[in-house]
């Protein structure tokens, strides 16, 4: 598990938020006495350290990307840490109002404005969490306004940060906890204040240009030349693309680099899958676009190791990182021997064959699960041989790299040493 260092912290986060929150208490009696509200207040307190972390995650930083071990490990942390502090959030008032029954009068002042400052900032920072919900969950939105939503998740956080600093309690009591709980507060701010309004304009930003665009089946390729400075990227990364026109919008979307560093252009890959991704096939030549990154560690696990053998397993669109892995190491990595196999369903979905040339290293086996059947471990083995000091490396549909990756630990093959990239529009 390649992101096991950054579950470790936000683990070890959460446990000394816990127990500052026990050191707050007088005795352990009194946490004892009164079970739905000590638990609430702990979801209170965790539902504001992990959704300041969620926001942290949101960032893109590249700290946080080399302690997670990859933005796509970055992403899956961020849905669980983010689902996380919504279920604390949302049942940190229900454990409070079942507390208080049979009172249905005190038990209506947590969902309900009223009086109390205090109490009100939490219901409004409660009511836009549970419209996001809906929002994201519940309700299939375009691209553009599900992603415009997720910005709302700053407000709630503050709006629940002064609730919890202005509520009389173990937190204003006891500095510890208050300080601890204040520095999650300010950090989830600042973080969401740069994802929001500084990223755009001072991430890590380069000007290009659009000079070709192609579609072959349901694939369309962007090609683009730099206007100020070229991104610096390692075969295998990707960045995120904010297109200035109108067809497509100015949103970012990841997309993997499919040419090698060595080209004078950078190609993008985009499968059409909807509405949204068809417009991409419209979009003018010159039109200018903003390139964010470069993201991922995919292809970096080549470098400074002593693995003899590398394979490679494509699925689909999967082949994206491959091709520009291809292209690069074409003509290096001699003391290495390669094997990529590149799965798809038919002979009409087999993009870059043009691309995957003849290596004296590299070997390709075009998989076409229509004649042959879906690959698996069993057929690896039969063109690779043993998977002794092998890295295997795995991009793809999600079910396909799941079930790969499951095949190659049940052979033998060390968790460690198998590499997964999933690509979605994040």
């Amino acid at each position: 598990m390649r992101n096991l260092r950054g579950i470790i912290i936000i683990f070890v986060l959460s446990v000394v938020t816990i127990a500052l929150w026990v050191q707050s208490k007088e005795s352990s009696n009194i946490i004892l006495a009164n079970i739905p509200l000590s638990v609430s207040q702990i979801f209170g307190l965790l539902g504001i350290v992990l959704m300041a972390i969620s926001l942290i995650l949101s960032t893109r930083l590249k700290i946080v990307e080399n302690t997670f071990g990859g933005m796509d490990k970055v992403y899956d942390t961020h849905i669980i840490v983010g689902g996380l502090s919504t279920v604390f959030a949302l049942n940190h008032p229900l454990l409070l109002a079942l507390n208080s029954l049979p009172e249905i009068s005190i038990a209506k002042n947590y969902f309900f404005i009223g009086s109390n400052s205090a109490y009100n900032f939490g219901i409004v920072a409660l009511y836009i969490l549970l419209l996001q919900l809906i929002f994201i969950v519940l309700i299939k939105l375009p691209y553009n306004i599900w992603k415009f939503t997720h910005k709302f998740t700053g407000i709630s956080f503050m709006l629940a940060g002064v609730h919890a600093l202005m509520i009389g309690s173990d937190i204003s009591s006891f500095p510890p906890l208050k300080y601890w709980l204040l520095l999650f507060i300010v950090i989830g701010i600042q973080a969401w204040i740069y994802t929001v309004l500084f990223y755009k304009n001072f991430g890590p930003r380069y000007i290009y240009k659009i000079v070709k665009t192609e579609r072959v089946l349901d694939i369309i390729n962007i090609y683009l030349v730099s206007v100020t400075k070229r991104v610096l990227f390692s075969p295998g990364q990707f960045c995120y693309f904010s297109f200035a026109d109108s067809k497509v919008g100015n949103e970012s979307h990841p997309f993997t680099i499919s040419s090698s560093p060595d080209d004078p252009y950078l190609r993008v890959s985009i499968k059409i899958l909807g509405d949204h991704t068809m417009r991409f096939r419209d979009l003018k030549k010159d039109s200018l676009v903003a390139v964010y990154g470069p993201y991922g560690k995919f292809g970096q696990h080549l470098i400074g190791n002593d693995y003899q053998k590398i394979v490679w397993i494509a699925g689909g669109i999967g082949i994206t990182p491959f091709v520009s892995m291809f292209r690069y190491y074409l003509n290096r990595l001699h003391n290495k021997q390669i094997y990529l196999f590149y799965s798809y369903s038919n002979k009409e979905e087999a993009l870059f064959l043009d691309d995957l040339g003849v290596s004296n290293n590299i070997n390709v086996f075009y998989w076409n699960t229509a004649e042959k059947g879906y690959l698996d471990v069993n057929k690896v083995l039969h063109f690779v041989g043993d998977l002794n000091n092998a890295l295997i490396q795995i991009c793809g549909p999600i079910n396909m790299m799941e079930s790969m990756e499951n095949q190659f630990i049940k052979a033998g093959v060390n968790e460690r040493d198998i590499v997964t990239e999933k690509f979605s529009m994040i």
